[in-house]
């Protein structure tokens, strides 16, 4: 399994560089501080999935920041996992962030790392989880011989993305188009994402996507300070901050005591959103709280508001959207080709088309003004929840499709026609 991620269970058993100076020098820098942070737990299920397979030999091969040796290597139950590091140390790391050296050129060395344990391995399979992050996802091009089962989180090189985030890596695209024209086996949920796919790879085989999860985890509900609370790992355009900061203005005009809680750290849009923020006069209406540590701790910071505002872009439904039902929170979003689909029973969560800042700031003032929406959407919320497939159902899904990709590829087995994303493609 080829993935990026982290969590606290990971760093205790990891060599890492303290990140004091280096944190004090980004505060200075840059206006930000940093430091350890999970992240991509999403990951957590797939691997919690794989290691109780009788079957399964599991290798996770995974960068993270601030290792002190080149790579690092253990062994957690059935699961041995491989660490390297992706990314230079301090203060080489800030020398490429001040003169915009790009991280490209530690490729390379990254693409050597993977191929070598690769060639140690000798898997049957390589999942990979997240063709958009080439700092791991370019070592693909590299591998012959082997079965690559792509697991899109989104499709980078989507031509909506220029439109809606402004935001566009052209070598990154790159990268990604080129992984495309080379795997033949995907998984993925949303039209959107499988319209793409078969756009750049018409051979492409793709899977509906079954994503094993993690139990949600419990947490201690805070005292409600906030109404809204806009929370992501950044605070950027295709997450929808920019549309964000509109709202609450509108919003403000009727509620100028409105409070929104907004958790993460700034892209490099920060100035664009502060200064726009100063400009509508805003800034009383907005908290920043930088990124916590732990998820669990997000979690509980996340439970301070009464709602959320979660105007997604490009995603097909957020993971901030599915925590939020998980926490009770009455969700404010966008339509995506995803989004519609929460409502498609019942009233599940408040939708306005993206770029529509005023029908946005009126399902947050319908909220505000109606406690009887928002107990339907908490209502709705909780059937919703109970009614997607056990855990337990989705690993044996997620088991079965990678046992169909190598029996297709060494034996020439038909993939059944109920685990291809097409047979299911009515019900996107």
């Amino acid at each position: 399994m080829l993935c990026h991620f982290s969590n606290s269970k990971i760093r205790a058993r990891l060599p890492l560089m303290s990140r004091r100076v280096e944190s004090l020098m980004s505060k200075f820098l840059f206006s930000k501080e940093t430091g350890y942070l999970d992240f991509a737990l999403w990951n957590e299920g797939i691997i919690q999935c794989l290691s109780k397979s009788d079957d399964v030999e599991l290798f996770v091969v995974s960068p993270h920041f601030g290792l002190k040796k080149k790579i690092y290597k253990y062994i957690d139950g059935t699961v041995k996992y491989i660490f390297f590091r992706g990314t230079p140390l301090f203060p080489l790391n800030y020398v490429d962030r001040l003169f915009k050296i790009s991280q490209r050129r530690n490729y390379s060395s990254n693409r050597k790392i993977i191929e070598n344990e690769v060639k140690i391995i000798q898997p049957d399979l390589i999942l990979l989880v997240g063709a958009e992050n080439p700092y791991y996802s370019i070592s693909i091009l590299d591998i012959d011989n082997i079965p690559i089962f792509l697991q899109c989180q989104t499709v980078y090189s989507n031509p909506q993305r220029i439109q809606l985030s402004g935001n566009v890596d052209s070598y990154r695209w790159e990268i990604e188009q080129k992984i495309f024209k080379k795997t033949l086996y995907y998984a993925c949920n949303g039209t959107m994402y499988y319209d793409l796919i078969k756009k750049y790879n018409p051979q492409a085989v793709v899977f509906r996507r079954s994503w094993p999860s993690k139990q949600f985890p419990r947490i201690v509900y805070q005292h409600k300070k906030y109404d809204f609370v806009f929370f992501a790992h950044y605070l950027s355009m295709k997450k929808g901050f920019d549309n964000a900061i509109e709202a609450i203005a509108i919003a403000a005009r009727i509620k100028p005591d409105i409070k929104i809680l907004a958790i993460g750290s700034f892209d490099k849009d920060k100035h664009i959103f502060l200064d726009r923020i100063n400009e509508l006069g805003i800034e009383k209406n907005i908290i920043f709280q930088p990124p916590l540590a732990e998820f669990e701790d997000l979690l509980e910071c996340v439970t301070q508001a009464q709602f959320a505002l979660l105007p997604v872009k490009l995603d097909v439904v957020s993971g901030t959207i599915m925590e939020a039902m998980h926490l009770g929170l009455p969700i404010v979003t966008c339509k995506t080709t995803g989004t519609p689909l929460l409502n498609e029973k019942r009233k599940t969560v408040l939708i306005s088309d993206i770029g529509d800042n005023e029908a946005l700031a009126q399902n947050m003032i319908d909220l505000m003004d109606s406690p009887e929406l928002a107990q339907e959407l908490r209502t709705n919320m909780q059937i919703y929840l109970s009614e997607i497939k056990k855990n337990s159902d989705v690993s044996n899904i997620f088991i079965e499709q990678i046992r169909s990709v190598i029996n297709h590829y060494y034996f020439g087995i038909p993939i059944p026609q109920e685990q291809l994303f097409e047979y299911h493609k009515k019900d996107e």
